[in-house]
């Protein structure tokens, strides 16, 4: 289920080079958890958070 969240937290993003493949898999870990929970928002929501935060 996909639902748009008006206060979204973009991270800063990391380079795939800087981490272990512990921290990698991790972090894939997370993704695969917010999804099956449905802690997710649309693509649109999400370039628009990230444009707004960088200002592009």
């Amino acid at each position: 289920m996909n639902y748009q969240k008006d206060n979204i937290s973009i991270p800063k993003p990391v380079s795939i080079n800087s981490m272990t493949e512990a921290e990698f898999d991790a972090e894939l870990e997370k993704g695969y958890h917010d999804i099956i929970s449905g802690d997710v928002i649309s693509a649109k929501c999400a370039f628009k958070a990230i444009r707004e935060e960088y200002n592009l």
